[in-house]
C-alpha cells in the first residue's frame, strides 16, 4: 500500500508520520490488497489561533476506481489522526460489504419462545 503524506500549515514531525503510517496500516491491515494506497492531508486550519484545528483527512483508494474519504477535527493532530482513521477502517468495510477479519467467529444462537 502506497501512503502519500501532504501538509498545510503544519510541521510533520517524525512521530506524527510513525504514528500516521502505524494507525493507517492497523485500519487497512484486515483488507489486504483491497487497499492499493491512502492520501492523507493534515491540515491546521486556523493557522495558530487555537481551538480544534488540526484536520486529518483521509482518501483511500480501493477496486474500481472507488474511493473512500474521511475526515476528523481535533485540536489535537495525533488524535485527529487516530479518529480519521478509525473511520476510514469503518467506511472501507461498508464499501466492500464485509467485517474485517477477526480472531474469534461470530456465534450464532437461536433463543426458541
Amino acid at each position: 500500500m502506497v501512503i502519500n503524506v501532504r501538509t498545510h500549515g503544519l510541521s510533520l514531525s517524525d512521530a506524527l508520520l510513525q504514528h500516521l503510517e502505524s494507525c493507517l496500516t492497523a485500519a487497512t491491515r484486515p483488507f489486504g490488497s483491497a487497499v492499493s494506497g491512502v492520501t492523507a492531508r493534515l491540515t491546521d486550519i486556523n493557522a495558530g489561533r487555537g481551538g480544534h484545528d488540526k484536520q486529518c483527512r483521509l482518501v483511500a483508494a480501493l477496486p474500481r476506481h472507488k474511493q473512500i474519504v474521511t475526515e476528523a477535527l481535533h485540536a489535537d493532530a495525533y488524535v485527529s489522526v487516530e479518529h480519521s482513521c478509525s473511520r476510514l477502517r469503518q467506511a472501507i468495510s461498508r464499501a466492500l460489504g464485509r467485517q474485517p477479519r477477526s480472531g474469534q467467529r461470530a456465534t450464532i444462537r437461536f433463543n426458541p419462545i
